[in-house]
Formats: structure tokens, sequence, C-alpha cells
């Protein structure tokens, strides 16, 4: 029988791994975070009144087999003028959504980009909620964007996410996905806005809690400077673990970096994710190391290995 993969998340992160699963002949369901609000798509969600259209539809775009050239025709941005900083495929969703609304939208977009029918794309609740922070000194802060673009504070990092409204009704089709799936993946990407926002629909939660598939997570390389500064690797698994969810295998990158793009990550006050080994492997069931990345430029991007390896698990 194909093997039933899920990965949770949301922009780059997940459009890699989207991209990485697609090599494979995987039942493949992407899950992708409800809380987008940055740039465009907030302009969406404020005067139109409909979900998360970036985050989205970069993913739908990693799983097309559409030609790179239409790609990136529906992908181009203009520079200036009226339709500044937009993209047709943001536009499309979003006339989508607001003509039919977002279950039969993501079965339209579907469409458009000649998705195949193993391969889904869905949101973890079709409520537009938004995501919430609560930091150390018990001060809340209000939407993704706003969570992410923090700088870095003592004593004012993150305690913990939450969404507003509080409980979402879930998108089942996108809980019944994890009840059946031989493995979900988590990140890589923003912890706090990219892969745990899902994760606080409560039917999502729960069906996580439930499965028997195995749960890996990916994890990031650079800390964020509001979010993760300092954080090792255990810690982000800690903070999984106080947000519901329990990882069983851990991919970190071990080999080296270039120095251009460790230096250009600093210069943003992003640092080396440390890999504390002995904390980590108390746990998790496994650590997986290894060179997983494309290492010569910023951003930097997951290789061809995360996938192999990813499938390796499959496997097992």
């Amino acid at each position: 029988m194909t093997k039933k993969v899920v990965a949770i998340g949301g922009g780059h992160g997940l459009s890699g791994i989207s991209r990485q699963m697609n090599r494979y002949p995987v039942d493949y369901t992407a899950i992708v975070t409800p809380c987008d609000d940055g740039g465009l798509t907030r302009v969406y969600r404020t005067d139109y009144d409909v979900l998360s259209v970036g985050d989205y539809t970069l993913v739908v775009e990693s799983l097309s087999p559409l030609s790179d050239e239409l790609k990136r025709g529906l992908n181009h941005r203009p520079g200036n003028g009226k339709f500044n900083g937009n993209s047709a495929r943001h536009t499309i969703f979003a006339s989508l959504c607001m003509e039919h609304g977002p279950e039969r939208a993501m079965k339209l977009i579907r469409e458009i980009y000649q998705i195949p029918e193993n391969r889904r794309i869905y949101l973890p609740t079709l409520e537009k909620c938004t995501l919430c922070a609560e930091l150390e000194d018990e001060t809340k802060i209000r939407e993704e964007t706003y969570i992410d673009t923090r700088l870095y504070e003592e004593g004012k990092q993150i305690e913990r996410v939450f969404l507003d409204p509080s409980n979402p009704e879930v998108y089942e089709p996108s809980r019944e996905s994890i009840l059946n799936a031989d493995m979900v993946i988590f990140g890589p990407g923003s912890l706090y806005t990219s892969t745990l926002p899902s994760c606080l629909v409560t039917g999502i939660s729960d069906a996580l809690r439930r499965i028997k598939g195995r749960k890996i997570y990916v994890c990031n390389l650079f800390t964020e400077p509001g979010s993760t500064h300092g954080y090792t690797v255990s810690r982000h698994l800690e903070a999984l673990r106080d947000h519901g969810v329990d990882i069983d295998t851990v991919l970190v990158h071990t080999d080296g970096l270039n120095g251009s793009v460790i230096e250009a990550y600093e210069k943003e006050g992003k640092y080396r994710v440390e890999f504390d080994r002995d904390k980590t492997g108390r746990l998790v069931d496994e650590i997986i190391e290894g060179d997983f990345v494309l290492r010569d430029e910023a951003p930097l991007r997951h290789s061809d290995a995360t996938g192999e390896v990813l499938l390796e698990l499959l496997n097992r």
C-alpha cells in the first residue's frame, strides 16, 4: 500500500519539504498555517475577509507540474504602481475564496495548478484566526507579522502561542489525513509562526496525540531574534512538547556551513542553533545527523538529502 505522509508548517519551509516529497510515490498532504498575515495577504484578510493566501499558494506552487515559465508568470510581482508587490497566484486564490468560499477555492486552485490526486494542500481550519503570543513578562502580542519581526529583548521571549478564537473548528480532511498518516513532518521554518499554529487547532492536536505514525521534526539551522534567540535543538523540541506535540525523531544538520552565509544570518541577529546532543537524545527516540542543506547562499534551503532520509525513515 502507498505510504501516507503529512507535513505541517508554512512558508518556504513547508514548500521546500513539499518539493522533496513530490519526488516520491507517496500519498502526500501539506497542512498550511492558517495565520499568515504578512504583506498583501494582510490586505486580503482585512479588506476582503478571506483566509491567508500567501503561504497556501506558495505550497500549491511547489507541488504543481506546471512549467517554470508559467509559475514565474503567475508569481510575478510588479515592483511599483497600483499592483506593487501583488502576484497573480495571490489574487486568483483570494478571488476564488470570495466567489466560492475557502473549501471550494482549495479544490479549484488544484485544477488551475494541475495538482495530482495524491497531493493535497489543506488548511487546519476554515475559520479565520489570529496567532497570538504571550511573553515571559506576560505581555501579549497579536498577529503573526508582529511576532515574527520582533527583536530580541532579555526577559521577553515567547512563553507560549495561542489562537484567537481559541478553539476554531477543525477542517475534517486535515484531521483525517493526520489520523491515517504513516509519518507526520514538522518544520523546517519559524517554530512559533509557521510550525506550531496548525497544531493549536484542537482537532489537529487531538489527532496528533492519537496517531501511531512516526512524528519527525526537521530542526531549524538558525535561531530567530524575537522568537527563538538562544534556543538549542532540545529547546525547540521542548517548545513543541509544551504545545502538545511530542516528537519521535529529529533531523539535525551537523555539517559545516559557508562562512559568508553564517555572517549574513548573524547580521540579522540569527545564530546557529546549538546541537546539545545529550539533552536532545533524552527527548526523542532517534536523532538523525547529517548534511541536509544547500550551503552556498542565504537564505539556506534543504537539499535532496532531506527527502532521501525522510523516505528511508518512512520505509523502515
